[in-house]
């Protein structure tokens, strides 16, 4: 097997069964991952008393309006909207708890519960 990366430890062999009409190879490196500290997430801050409408409504629009090329109009009233938009909905950075985390992603939430439990009952 031909790879290009430079690994020292792995397991390479050839599956002799009639599965088709070759022998399939196979090649699987024994690599520990690290497992480091989780990134920050970052998130908006959203509830009820943060909603633009109030904000939006005693916005001056005229700078959109009045605009004759729309392609600069469209630039005015989307950095008028994002302007809005980070006023009222705040980013907030969340720290991640790699203990808590678990990293399958097709683990829905209900599994998780049952892992959970599953775990308090065998200890």
């Amino acid at each position: 097997i031909w790879t290009n990366k430079i690994c020292d430890r792995y397991t390479a062999g050839i599956l002799i069964d009639s599965l088709s009409d070759y022998f399939p190879i196979f090649y699987i490196e024994n690599e520990k991952q690290e497992i480091g500290k989780l990134p920050d997430r970052i998130t908006r801050k959203i509830n009820s008393t943060t909603i633009p409408g109030n904000l939006l409504k005693s916005t001056s629009w005229s700078n959109v309006l009045n605009e004759k090329k729309p392609e600069h109009a469209f630039k005015n009233f989307f950095e008028t909207i994002n302007a809005s938009r980070d006023v009222s909905f705040p980013e907030v950075n969340i720290k991640q708890n790699s203990k808590k985390q678990i990293c399958s992603p097709w683990l829905i939430k209900g599994l998780i519960i049952s892992l959970k439990q599953k775990s308090k009952l065998l200890s």
